[in-house]
């Protein structure tokens, strides 16, 4: 899609997994979409460099409270999906009826598309298994919790860190900008935007 020449139908801001969930849907239905991302689209690496340049710079990405906690979110394209580790949480249905919100079907399709399951035991750390063992030693239901992850395409030499994952193991919103793009989705990097003319 030119930008130029060509209507646009939705502006996408972010690229995180609200901003590619939508772009990549849009697209889908023919839709001709812009997704602007303050961060950049450089290959992975899985470097201290790299993920301190998305994840680490004072008042851009690294946000600290008057307390001094720190809050790190990754200026790239897949934002914080980038750096995290992918953790996915059982869904309380049950207190979210008890409200009126009933997402059962919502929660099956996005099991059915993304790669949702607990870690093999080969692909817990040492120190997380220790943790694990240590937990159930003192009677705690300690279970190992579901991850975004390609487990099929995890080797062993494979390292797990927060500044990117070279070898698409684990699930990014990159990957449903890049399913975008496939469809005809313009990206825009290094675009970042400070007001929104209704």
């Amino acid at each position: 899609m030119n930008t130029d020449d060509q209507r646009i139908d939705v502006i996408v801001v972010g690229t995180g997994p609200g901003g590619a969930t939508v772009a990549k849907e849009l697209s889908q239905r023919n839709k001709k979409v812009l997704i602007l991302e303050w961060g950049d689209n450089a290959p992975l690496t899985g470097s201290f460099y790299q993920g301190a340049r998305t994840l680490l710079v004072p008042g851009k990405s690294l946000l600290l409270t008057n307390q001094l906690l720190a809050l790190g979110r990754g200026i790239t394209t897949g934002g914080s999906t980038i750096h995290y580790c992918a953790t996915c949480f059982p869904v309380p249905f049950e207190m979210l009826k008890s409200y009126g919100v009933d997402i059962v079907d919502e929660v099956e399709e996005v099991m059915n598309e993304l790669p949702v399951e607990p870690l093999k035991d080969e692909m817990v750390g040492p120190m997380s298994k220790r943790i694990m063992e240590s937990a159930q030693d003192l009677g705690y239901d300690w279970k190992k919790l579901y991850k975004f992850m390609y487990q099929d395409r995890w080797k062993p030499e494979y390292k797990f860190s927060h500044y990117g994952d070279p070898h698409r193991v684990k699930w990014s919103a990159r990957m449903f900008v890049e399913e975008a793009l496939g469809n005809g989705a313009v990206l825009m990097n290094r675009a970042r935007v400070t007001k929104v003319i209704p």
